[in-house]
């Protein structure tokens, strides 16, 4: 995975000298090792690390990869280099690689739809072939991931089991097949840990695994496994933002607070999606208020309820730090954001409880300012009149 944008630009720039100078020079031999393209085709799919040899295998395998990657981030950089990659070596490849990436080219280009017609026919001209089965897997994964399809889920396993039975180190087989059993509609966390455990014997050393594992994980609510997951990503030096989320999340189910703060202060948080966002700040902010930090957490709060309006939580802790600081307004800034936790869920107790002990705070307030002084005053007012009175009876009489 490219850790930032320059890295992306100097990858595109060494891709674009290859392509210049087998142009410009060409190579004599036509031939093509399938076994060299098998190889440098796995290496992506357990790194997703684009080869960068300017042999014919590995501008194959690179092919494969942007289109691939553009899937996944849909980057058009990804495809546009990838198309002309390909226009440069379609020659030189066997029939079922060329089908494999004008595959993959329609998947970028036109949607997964249209692109059956031709790993059918790569299929069809090496049956037994791992790479060419990994296609079907992917293309039946998609369409299950749509429809939850009983038929697309069976498919989907048959080519895994076929990848792994040909070439038991490639990550994505497992990983899949860990997606199918981790869902609502067929979860089976026996199988699931099963395969799992097989993974772990044969593709423990590929970053794309463990990151993907973690997300896996992270769904189904097993934090412990999301935790040994991202350490083992760490490890391996492919942390990205979103896996560090991730674990800082885990860690915080845990009940590893300051673990999980620490993990989100070296997370870019801008880059991960809102919701995420929201709750990171959410968290940062709790563990702030335990400190002491009033004002600190209510900036964190602040952030949270700015990245998603709905965090109903952020909205409830926000509301009850206020009560605690010393501002000379925080029960009426305290009234308010309860007031909007409340709308988003009326039935939090603590909401409800803090707002009516400050209803019943603002009543004596008032009458202590308002109510009384104004009988003071209209006492004062009728002793005064009496007072005024009194002479004027007793001339009378």
């Amino acid at each position: 995975m490219f850790r930032n944008r320059h890295e992306l630009v100097k990858l595109f720039i060494a891709f674009f000298i290859i392509v210049l100078v087998i142009c410009s020079f060409g190579e004599t031999s036509k031939d093509f090792d399938l076994k060299v393209f098998e190889d440098k085709l796995r290496f992506f799919l357990n790194t997703e690390n684009l080869p960068t040899e300017s042999s014919f295998e590995s501008l194959a395998a690179c092919v494969y990869g942007m289109f691939f990657l553009y899937n996944q981030r849909f980057d058009p950089r990804f495809r546009e280099e990838g198309r002309e990659v390909l226009e440069e070596i379609f020659e030189v490849l066997p029939d079922a690689v060329y089908q494999i990436l004008k595959g993959m080219e329609k998947w970028a280009y036109d949607g997964y739809p249209l692109s059956k017609e031709h790993f059918l026919e790569a299929v069809e001209n090496v049956p037994q072939s791992w790479w060419t089965n990994l296609q079907m897997m992917f293309y039946n994964y998609e369409i299950w991931r749509r429809t939850e399809s009983a038929d697309y889920m069976r498919e989907t396993l048959k080519y895994a089991e076929k990848v792994i039975d040909d070439r038991s180190d490639v990550a994505y087989a497992y990983l899949v097949e860990m997606d199918v059993f981790s869902g609502d509609r067929y979860k089976d966390p026996e199988r699931l840990y099963d395969i799992y455990n097989a993974a772990l014997k044969r593709v423990a050393d590929s970053p794309v695994f463990w990151r993907e594992s973690l997300k896996i994980f992270y769904r189904l609510g097993d934090h412990e496994s999301a935790i040994n997951s991202a350490l083992r990503l760490a490890e391996l030096g492919r942390m990205d933002d979103e896996s560090r989320f991730m674990l800082a999340q885990s860690w915080w189910h845990m009940g590893e607070k300051e673990k999980a703060y620490n993990a989100l202060l070296e997370t870019n948080l801008k880059v991960i999606k809102a919701e995420w966002r929201s709750q990171a700040y959410n968290m940062m902010g709790s563990v702030e208020e335990e400190r002491g930090n009033l004002e600190r957490a209510i900036e964190f709060y602040s952030q949270a309820i700015r990245a998603d309006k709905n965090n109903v939580t952020a909205f409830k802790r926000l509301g009850l730090a206020y009560l605690k600081t010393d501002l000379e307004r925080k029960d009426t800034y305290a009234r308010y954001y309860l007031g909007i936790a409340q709308k988003l869920n009326p039935r939090d107790e603590e909401v409800n409880t803090a707002l009516s002990e400050l209803q019943r705070r603002i009543m004596v307030r008032v009458l202590l300012t308002i109510v009384l002084p104004i009988l003071a005053v209209i006492i004062g007012l009728l002793i005064l009149v009496e007072k005024l009175l009194r002479p004027k009876e007793r001339l009378d009489v």
